[in-house]
């Protein structure tokens, strides 16, 4: 009986934090340990090749200024089987030292959330020597799997071909692209015709492979994707593997929904399951997870799964993980796609390209016509403002589309609706209310309660006087609704607040400047206020990023309706 290696997958990627490194870094690791992901559903424990509990605050600050990281997934096909994954990653991690000949500065995280036990590995993209590390792409993409394939076989042993044909039985009825799949591609000749008839393949002795492959040929056709053209010969479609692999990345994205949804303890019908596109109407919901994940063990990205007010459960991909830094479960969110227009330099080397513009001939002669013509000076770094007039000269600077789509979340509400049915401030259910646009609430899952909660806010507006009911039915609210309640919640804060720092609180009104220390942040039901404390009294200013910097350094506010305007010592004022 013929034997073969155990099989070890390998996602490898090189990460370079260019905006907000420390953020980014910070939002891996917290992925890392996030609950849910231990052998029994606990966080995620970091560890290295020396410390159980390595310091994920330590690695964070000693790679912050790095120019690269490299991501490692490492799931062996029988994790499950795998004694001890951290003396496996250790032990793989100490070969690739070998293979490097240089110490590697890494952490690591076993996770156990998914089908296939899995390691995930961030190793500092620097050597023992305080130089760059480079990686060949050949060792990223089979070296480290052939010494982690080594390492599980010599463990557990090499697979019989009995457990080999286990394995591929599984992969039968499977609804993703498999390594069955795989074999039949390999055994297509020109015309995409395969023949498993004797002599056929090189797998025409093996009874059970052919068997194995027969099935999967019969599961193709019912999916549309091959039929028999004769006894034994059977025809692939072209767009076999491309359907199958979106079929198996939504089968994922539908799997890992269901998973987020078990561990929260909600209930939704698997049909209110929805992948989010960049194309799709904006979404309003609350947060059930915001995490960067791994899809498995093939791919990574940063995930958000929203419990819309449509009644359905969405899947949201983002390509920043900043963008979901400091969400929470519960927070109101709206996700929408916004244009993001293409750099002049994209469009420019697309004009480049296509006009053949390569060598240095055609360059100095593209600078000698536009000299000629006035366009431009010949200046020292002038080729690209050369280039980019000769194209625009030429036509072809807006031959291509000049915008892609990005998702933006915005954060609506860190406040659950339930609490602010009873709110004492200004919530984003009183927003909803007066809003001339109602968001409309399907009366199922999310929406339901969102439906609910509107109607319990506005009898709590009316019964504390702040709406009145009209003849028709309906009701009317406050002028100043916003803020009177933002206002109301201020006071109360304030004089509890007084009542500990043992200061006067001064409640400010439009146009009032209040100057002091800027002490801390404080996240009320009206949204987020910062602190601000002089010698005889203090105030409660509306926040604003650009003051986040300013902890501890003397500022000063001026109220401006509903906005401030903020001044940072010998910074200009910046109004908002």
């Amino acid at each position: 009986m013929r034997v073969r290696a155990r099989q070890v997958i390998v996602k490898t990627r090189v990460i370079k934090p260019r905006r907000a490194p420390g953020r980014a870094l910070d939002a891996h690791l917290r992925y890392l340990r996030r609950d849910g992901v231990g052998i029994r559903s606990t966080g995620g424990c970091l560890y290295s090749a020396v410390a159980d509990e390595a310091d994920g605050r330590a690695f964070l600050e000693r790679g912050c200024g790095d120019r690269h990281q490299f991501r490692l997934i490492v799931s062996p096909e029988d994790g499950a089987e795998i004694n001890d994954l951290r003396c496996f990653a250790r032990n793989l991690m100490a070969q690739v030292e070998k293979d490097l000949d240089t110490r590697l500065d890494w952490i690591a995280a076993d996770h156990y959330n998914t089908g296939h036990p899995h390691i995930h590995i961030t190793v500092r993209g620097v050597t023992d020597n305080r130089k760059i590390l480079y990686i060949a792409g050949d060792y990223l993409t089979y070296g480290i799997r052939s010494r982690a394939s080594a390492l599980a076989t010599r463990e557990l042993g090499p697979q019989t071909e009995w457990e080999v044909l286990t394995k591929l039985r599984h992969e039968v009825d499977a609804h993703r692209f498999t390594g069955l799949d795989r074999t039949l591609i390999d055994e297509v000749n020109a015309e995409r015709v395969i023949d498993l008839r004797a002599g056929g393949t090189r797998f025409c002795l093996d009874l059970a492979h052919r068997s194995a492959l027969m099935d999967r040929l019969t599961k193709l056709e019912q999916l549309g994707l091959a039929w028999q053209t004769g006894v034994g010969t059977w025809s692939l479609s072209s767009r076999m593997e491309p359907t199958l692999t979106a079929m198996g990345d939504r089968s994922d994205r539908i799997e890992a929904i269901q998973r987020v949804l078990e561990q929260q303890g909600i209930t939704r019908a698997v049909d209110t399951y929805v992948i989010h596109c960049p194309a799709d109407p904006a979404l309003i919901g609350r947060v059930i997870s915001a995490e960067h994940a791994a899809d498995g063990v093939f791919d990574d990205h940063h995930r958000l799964v929203v419990d819309g007010v449509d009644g359905r459960v969405h899947l949201v991909e983002v390509a920043d993980a900043i963008a979901l830094a400091g969400l929470r479960r519960g927070y109101l969110v709206e996700v929408r796609s916004r244009p993001v227009p293409s750099r002049s330099v994209d469009r420019l080397k697309r004009a480049v390209g296509r006009a053949a513009y390569e060598s240095i001939e055609t360059c100095a002669g593209a600078s000698a016509l536009v000299e000629r013509t006035g366009g431009t000076r010949r200046t020292s770094g002038s080729g690209w403002q050369i280039l980019e007039k000769f194209a625009r000269a030429d036509g072809l600077w807006n031959s291509e589309p000049t915008s892609k789509t990005k998702i933006v979340v915005r954060l609506l509400s860190a406040i659950d609706v339930e609490t602010q049915v009873i709110a004492l401030g200004a919530t984003w259910l009183d927003q909803q209310l007066i809003a001339r646009q109602q968001i409309r609430p399907v009366p199922a899952g999310f929406g339901l309660e969102v439906a609910r909660a509107l109607e319990g806010r506005r009898t709590q507006l009316v019964q504390r006087g702040f709406a009145e009911q009209i003849a028709n039915g309906g009701v009317r609210y406050r002028r100043d609704l916003i803020a009177a309640l933002a206002r109301l919640e201020v006071i109360e804060t304030g004089q509890k607040l007084a009542r500990e720092r043992r200061l006067t609180f001064r409640l400010l009104a439009n146009g009032d400047r209040f100057s002091g220390t800027f002490r801390t942040t404080l996240q009320l039901v009206s949204g987020r206020y910062a602190l601000i404390e002089n010698a005889q009294e203090f105030a409660l200013l509306p926040w604003r990023p650009e003051i986040e910097t300013a902890s501890g350094r003397n500022v000063a506010g001026l109220i401006r309706g509903l906005g401030i305007s903020w001044e940072l010592r010998r910074r200009r004022g910046l109004g908002l």
